[in-house]
C-alpha cells in the first residue's frame, strides 16, 4: 500500500539518490511525515466541505455548484458559512453607518445577503409562498411549484419579506446590533440542518 502513494514513491526515489551518511536524519523526516499525514488528510476534506458549501450557499465560485451525494457532509459547514456572511454583514454595517442615514444602511443590509446567496432562501420563499398560499388542490399546488415564473402570492410575499427584514434591521438596538448580524445567519443555515 505504501508504493501506492505518490509520496512513498518520491521517498524511495529520493533515497536512492542521498549520501549514505545522510539516510538516518532522512528517516526521520519520513517519520514526522508519517505522524501529521492524517491530520493532513483530514484538513483537505475538511477545506473540500468548506469549499463545497460556499460554492452552494454563495456566489462564490470556489468549486463546482453541482449538487450530488457529497454534499451532506459539507452541510456540516453552512453554519460556519453563516458566521462568515454575518462578518460580511458586520463590515458592511460599520462602514455604511459612519456614512449613510441608518435607512439606506438597513436597505443595504437586506440586499447584500440577497445578492452574496444568489436569493436562495428569497427563491424558497417565494416558492413556498405560490404553492401553499392558493386554494387549490395537491396536484394544482404542486404544478405551482414547477412553474419558474413567480406568481402573485410569490411577489406580494417577497415584499411584504423585504419590508419586515428592513423594519428589523433599522430597529435594532445599538447594543446588540453587530451580535445580531453577525449571529442571525449562522442561526439560518444551522436551522437548514433541522
Amino acid at each position: 500500500s505504501q508504493r501506492s502513494c505518490p509520496a512513498s514513491l518520491r521517498w524511495t526515489q529520493m533515497r536512492r539518490h542521498e549520501p549514505a551518511s545522510d539516510r538516518g536524519s532522512s528517516s526521520s523526516r519520513l517519520g514526522a511525515w508519517a505522524i501529521w499525514r492524517p491530520y493532513l488528510s483530514s484538513l483537505r476534506v475538511s477545506l473540500g466541505r468548506t469549499g463545497r458549501a460556499i460554492s452552494f450557499l454563495t456566489v462564490l465560485p470556489v468549486t463546482s455548484r453541482k449538487v450530488d451525494s457529497n454534499m451532506a457532509p459539507a452541510s456540516a459547514f453552512f453554519p460556519l458559512i453563516g458566521l462568515m456572511l454575518g462578518g460580511v454583514l458586520v463590515g458592511v454595517d460599520l462602514a455604511l453607518r459612519q456614512v449613510f442615514p441608518l435607512a439606506l444602511t438597513g436597505t443595504m443590509l437586506v440586499a447584500v445577503p440577497v445578492l452574496l446567496t444568489r436569493a436562495l432562501h428569497v427563491d424558497g420563499f417565494m416558492d413556498a409562498c405560490d404553492g401553499l398560499l392558493v386554494g387549490y388542490a395537491r396536484e394544482r399546488r404542486l404544478k405551482i411549484f414547477r412553474d419558474p415564473h413567480p406568481g402573485a402570492f410569490a411577489v406580494i410575499g417577497v415584499v411584504i419579506l423585504m419590508l419586515v427584514k428592513w423594519t428589523a434591521v433599522v430597529s435594532l438596538p445599538p447594543s446588540i446590533r453587530l451580535a445580531a448580524l453577525a449571529f442571525f445567519p449562522c442561526i439560518s443555515r444551522w436551522a437548514m440542518l433541522l
